[in-house]
């Protein structure tokens, strides 16, 4: 359900991710909370982030499936964990540590990401195909408008 809100609200993970994925969520987490995260992502790795990402979603899926797909808005604001929608006492900060707490636990082996992003790849690849078929196709049917400007007449 939140795949199908994201995607009819044209909402892509370059969008809201990079707080997570980047910022190692040091403007997003309260200090507790961001200290596990950090002792997490250390002992982890890279697959820590992937686990947090999906106990993010799972922690604020219901608050998500409130929105409108036009809301986008608001969706991000939830998805970059904005303090406009949680503070950093949010829940007495209970919320955070029981969402980094829930990621060590997801079972998530680098196999799964390896074959996600071979999927991923395939679908970009093929994206960026169909781009450049259009760009020359474009390219093709650029002709000039038909106004002939007075340097452009013949002198016959």
């Amino acid at each position: 359900e939140v795949h199908a809100l994201l995607t009819s609200a044209c909402i892509v993970p370059e969008a809201y991710a990079s707080k997570w994925f980047i910022g190692l969520c040091v403007h997003v987490l309260p200090f507790e909370a961001l200290f596990d995260y950090v002792q997490a992502f250390l002992e982890d790795g890279h697959m820590f982030l992937f686990r947090f990402s999906l106990a993010l979603i799972e922690a604020t899926s219901e608050r998500l499936l409130t929105f409108k797909f036009t809301e986008v808005n608001k969706i991000l604001e939830v998805l970059r964990l904005d303090t406009t929608q949680y503070a950093d006492d949010f829940e007495g900060g209970a919320f955070f540590t029981a969402m980094v707490a829930n990621a060590k636990t997801i079972a998530l082996e680098p196999e799964q990401i390896v074959s996600l992003r071979a999927e991923e790849s395939e679908r970009l690849a093929e994206k960026m195909r169909k781009t450049r078929e259009r760009e020359a196709a474009m390219a093709a049917e650029e002709s000039d408008d038909e106004i002939v400007f007075s340097d452009e007449e013949d002198d016959e």
